[in-house]
């Protein structure tokens, strides 16, 4: 029987364990937690997945939750399996390993495949079989990590929003998304409350953007509770605010449609001096009651 069929199974310290792969892996704060509180009592059950060594390190494949949580316990070495291979063969046994328990998903998938298709320059018709999966897959996770700009990846690697976030968000331009996810994280929105934004900025004019990323009172309005540290704008205020946006919504169409403002009869540099006000009051408004 050749050996290499039959993985080893070493305990090798956590100093020689690499995690270069771990670029396609969420961090989830709160699965972080739970990880370290089931090592913390029960230890390790299972065995985790790493590659040859080479040089004499190891490299994580599957198993970085509990890598960072024995890291942080204070341990000093992990049970593993041993797999032979490098580069592809092992981009593709981080999906394999975790079909069954669907512990990987679908934006990490399309981070590996994308790796797959632009790292190692494997075509989609190549990457299919690898990962068993039909090209239209991997197509579309293809085009799910082209439709994300850096800044939304990069909150994503890091766990600051989840992956319904990053999928609501890819729903815009990629140049338009750095400005939505300030919105997302400043106002602490909800994947919920993140579709309605992206839905908002989808139908709304481009030149009522600004005003919705500054205070979304459309979204906020509706909040039950309102959450700590966010604007809780009195009603009068809140009605006010609304007038406003909707008074300075129609004088900016006025202006793109006819700089002359026959219908208003203003001229554009007090027009320019009542949204500048509008600014001001936003900008105060901004501050906690």
């Amino acid at each position: 029987m050749n050996k290499n069929l039959n993985p080893s199974y070493l305990d090798i310290p956590l100093a020689r364990i690499g995690e270069s792969f771990g670029r396609f892996r969420l961090l989830s704060p709160r699965h972080e937690a739970a990880m370290e509180r089931s090592l913390g009592r029960f230890g390790q059950l299972t065995p985790v997945v790493v590659s040859a060594a080479k040089n004499d390190r190891y490299e994580m494949v599957d198993g970085f939750k509990r890598l960072r949580a024995c890291r942080k316990l204070g341990k000093e070495s992990l049970r593993a399996r041993v797999l032979e291979g490098h580069g592809r063969v092992l981009k593709a046994a981080m999906v394999q390993l975790n079909r069954r328990s669907a512990h990987l998903g679908d934006v990490e998938e399309a981070m590996i495949v994308a790796s797959l298709y632009r790292d190692d320059g494997l075509t989609q018709v190549e990457i299919a079989p690898l990962l068993g999966r039909d090209k239209s897959w991997v197509s579309r996770r293809i085009a799910l990590i082209e439709r994300l700009s850096e800044e939304v990846l990069e909150h994503l690697r890091l766990g600051l929003i989840s992956p319904t976030h990053g999928r609501e968000l890819s729903r815009l331009p990629r140049g338009n998304q750095p400005q939505a996810l300030s919105c997302v994280v400043t106002h602490r929105l909800c994947s919920r409350e993140t579709a309605k934004l992206v839905t908002m900025l989808i139908e709304h004019p481009r030149w009522n953007h600004e005003l919705i990323l500054r205070l979304p009172l459309e979204i906020l309005d509706h909040r039950q509770p309102p959450r700590k540290g966010l604007i809780k704008p009195r009603d009068s205020l809140g009605e006010a605010l609304k007038n406003l946006d909707r008074c300075c919504t129609s004088v900016l169409r006025e202006m793109e449609r006819d700089p002359i403002f026959p219908s208003y009869d203003l001229d554009p540099p007090v027009v320019a001096g009542l949204i500048g006000s509008l600014e001001k009051i936003l900008n105060m408004l901004k501050t906690p009651f």
